[in-house]
C-alpha cells in the first residue's frame, strides 16, 4: 500500500510557498490469519418461567472468521454440560442423566428440554478449528473458541386468594368447596398445578392467642370439613401456595438413582 503525504510550507523569509509531496511505502511482512469467533443465539444466562416459556430451547452454534461463516469442513462443535462435581464433559457421556440435553446430527446446535433440568443446567459450546480441513484433530484448549449458556429455572412473583365461599355456613353444613384463584401480571395462570400446589389449612378460631392451624387439603378446588369450625366463635380457613420444584432424577443413599424395570429415568417433582 503507497501512502502519499502533502503539506504546503510558507518560507517566512520570502513568503513563497512551498507545495511537498512525500511517498512512503507500506508493507506486509507477517500475514496473520484470522481468530475464530464463536457465537451463539442464546444470552448468557436465561431464565426458564416454567408457567409461561416453552419447555425446549436449542441453541445453534456459528464460527465466523472475520465476517464470514466459517466453512463445516474446517471447524467442529463440541457441546458440554457442567456436572455435580463441576466439571464439564460431553453431551452423552452420562447415558443415564442427559435425559435433558441432546446435540443435533449435524453437532451445529444443542437442544435443552428445560422443564426436565432442574433447577438450572450450564451448557458449554467449544469449536475445534483447522484451516487445512480436518477438525476432529484438533485438541481443545483453553485458548479455543468457547461460550457458555446458563439456564435457570425461576418463577416470578405471583398472587393467591380464596374464592367462592359462603360468607355465613348455615347451621349443620359439613363441607365447603372454595376456589384457589392465582394471578401474576400477566393475569390469570392458566393450569398452575403444573408447577404450584395449593394448600389448604384450618383452624378453630379463638378469643385471644396464636390459632393451630392444620393442613386439611390441596388442589385448585378442595372440599373442605366445617368440623373444625366452633358454632359459637367460627373458624378461619387459610390456602398457602408452594412451588413444587422441577422434575427431577432422584438417588438412593448409594447413590444410584431410581430406574424402572426398563432402564428409564423416574423423574420425581
Amino acid at each position: 500500500m503507497n501512502l502519499r503525504f502533502e503539506a504546503d510550507y510558507k518560507d517566512p523569509r520570502t513568503n513563497q510557498v512551498h507545495h511537498i509531496i512525500k511517498p512512503y511505502q507500506v508493507q506486509c511482512k507477517n500475514a496473520t490469519a484470522y481468530t475464530p469467533l464463536l457465537v451463539l443465539d442464546a444470552a448468557a444466562q436465561t431464565i426458564y418461567n416454567p408457567l409461561s416459556d416453552p419447555d425446549t430451547q436449542t441453541v445453534h452454534a456459528s464460527l465466523r472468521l472475520g465476517v464470514n461463516e466459517c466453512p463445516e469442513n474446517k471447524r467442529l462443535f463440541v457441546w458440554e454440560v457442567m456436572r455435580e462435581d463441576g466439571t464439564f464433559t460431553a453431551v452423552g457421556s452420562d447415558t443415564t442423566l442427559d435425559y435433558d440435553v441432546a446435540v443435533a446430527e449435524d453437532g451445529n446446535s444443542c437442544t435443552v428440554n428445560r422443564s426436565l433440568m432442574g433447577t438450572e443446567l450450564y451448557l458449554r459450546c467449544r469449536a475445534k478449528y483447522s484451516p487445512d480441513g480436518n477438525p476432529s484433530s484438533v485438541t481443545l484448549s483453553d485458548n479455543a473458541p468457547t461460550k457458555l449458556v446458563a439456564f435457570i429455572r425461576r418463577i416470578p412473583k405471583f398472587e393467591y386468594d380464596i374464592g367462592d365461599t359462603p360468607t355465613n355456613l348455615p347451621s349443620g353444613l359439613l363441607e365447603i368447596a372454595p376456589t384457589a384463584k392465582i394471578w401474576n401480571t400477566n393475569g390469570t395462570i392458566d393450569n398452575p398445578e403444573r408447577e404450584l400446589l395449593p394448600l389448604w389449612y384450618v383452624a378453630t378460631n379463638a378469643q385471644s392467642g396464636t390459632l393451630n392451624y392444620s393442613l386439611i387439603a390441596h388442589g385448585m378446588t378442595p372440599t373442605l370439613s366445617t368440623g373444625k369450625v366452633s358454632q359459637t366463635l367460627g373458624g378461619v380457613y387459610g390456602l398457602d401456595v408452594k412451588d413444587v420444584g422441577p422434575a427431577c432424577a432422584w438417588e438412593d443413599s448409594d447413590g444410584a438413582v431410581f430406574v424402572d424395570a426398563d432402564d428409564n429415568v423416574i423423574l420425581i417433582k
